[in-house]
């Protein structure tokens, strides 16, 4: 699995950070160009973002690390199919264990509304399947897992994905 930390420029007035980092060897960049992932470890993040050249290349263009909320995990959710996935498990706060709630049920994106609604966990981190049953996860940190061995048609999905993360439902094409 590869992991992707999932970045997105709020201004477009400048130069897609992807291009200005030549990062597109380890970059998943979306459709639009402006939202994108790049390659993901605690450690190399960390320590590439304290370069001056990079800190100074975020601020001034605007470039924002998603942050994962309940309302855009359920969002996700809700329109997981325009995206070809399928939501196959979700992670929830303080050790929460979503089955002892579903009563042997499969999970599914209005159970899950309910149970967040009703109860008010965190979500942590969802799990989806691809059209090909290819493992995709998302967590609240922002940090996107992809199986390595998806097709083209999958990764383009990713993209549109990654897009929708970045700027929300307007943005799908």
């Amino acid at each position: 699995m590869n992991f992707y930390k999932i970045l997105f420029q709020a201004s477009k007035k400048t130069t897609p950070l992807h291009k200005q980092l030549s990062l597109n060897d380890t970059a998943l960049v979306g459709k639009n160009g402006y939202s994108f992932g790049i390659q993901y470890s605690p450690e190399s993040y960390n320590t590439w973002l304290m370069d001056e050249k990079i800190f100074e290349i975020f601020v001034h263009s605007s470039v924002k690390q998603l942050i994962m909320t309940n309302y855009k995990f359920l969002n996700l959710i809700n329109r997981q199919n325009e995206f070809n996935l399928n939501l196959v498990d979700c992670k929830l706060g303080n050790n929460i264990d979503i089955d002892s709630f579903l009563q042997g049920e499969k999970i599914d994106p209005e159970t899950l509304n309910i149970i967040i609604d009703n109860h008010g966990f965190q979500i942590l981190q969802v799990y989806f399947r691809s059209k090909d049953k290819h493992m995709i996860t998302l967590k609240s940190n922002g940090v996107l897992g992809v199986d390595s061995e998806l097709s083209e048609g999958e990764i383009n999905d990713i993209k549109k994905l990654i897009d929708f993360l970045g700027f929300g439902p307007a943005v799908i094409v």
